[in-house]
């Protein structure tokens, strides 16, 4: 299968990780590249062909809407999700106005998004690779993301994962998990 890029603009690096780890559980197929801002998403673009770009509402400098107008115009092939985190009714509007093809709020659901990003890159359906993919559509609290990945930093590990009653990971902030957490729980019972 030939690579797919994936480009984010966060400037909460944290929550941008956490996406890029979820992306990678689709396939080895895909290249996700995070950047703080969105005219450094404009300059990756410039790089090679982009397949999804991913982009924060409010960034430093050009703001994500900007920043999907302007790749709207270059890239008019490009499929685009818009996330926020603010709590305001028109930003979906907005969104929709500057060409997102698809629109979040945080928290999300990680499942969902997974599912929207594997469509809109044209990947065959069932094919999440890891449990974060498949795991259950339930919505974190406010905060839960940022809170994986200070956690992640204070402890200086890889990866910090919420995981549900089958091992399986709900949220994650890091490196995707490559094991099978299983037999852990079952001992732990």
């Amino acid at each position: 299968m030939p690579t797919k890029r994936i480009i984010i603009a966060d400037d909460a690096l944290d929550f941008g990780r956490m996406l890029q780890a979820s992306l990678t559980t689709l396939g080895s197929h895909l290249k996700v590249t995070l950047v703080p801002s969105a005219e450094e998403a404009l300059l990756e673009t410039r790089r090679g062909a982009t397949d999804l770009l991913i982009s924060d509402v409010r960034l430093p400098g050009m703001s994500g809407f900007e920043l999907v107008r302007k790749a709207r115009v270059h890239y008019p092939g490009l499929k685009i999700i818009v996330i926020t985190g603010l709590k305001d009714d028109t930003m979906r509007q907005q969104a929709e106005a500057a060409g997102a093809d698809a629109f979040f709020t945080k928290p999300l659901t990680i499942a969902e998004f997974l599912q929207t990003a594997q469509g809109l890159l044209d990947l065959p359906a069932g094919q999440p690779a890891s449990a974060a993919a498949a795991a259950p559509a339930a919505r974190l609290p406010d905060g839960a993301a940022q809170s994986l990945e200070s956690l992640r930093a204070r402890l200086g590990a890889k990866t910090v994962a919420l995981l549900d009653e089958n091992a399986k990971a709900a949220a994650l902030s890091g490196v995707p998990l490559d094991v099978d957490l299983q037999p852990v729980l079952e001992a732990a019972r």
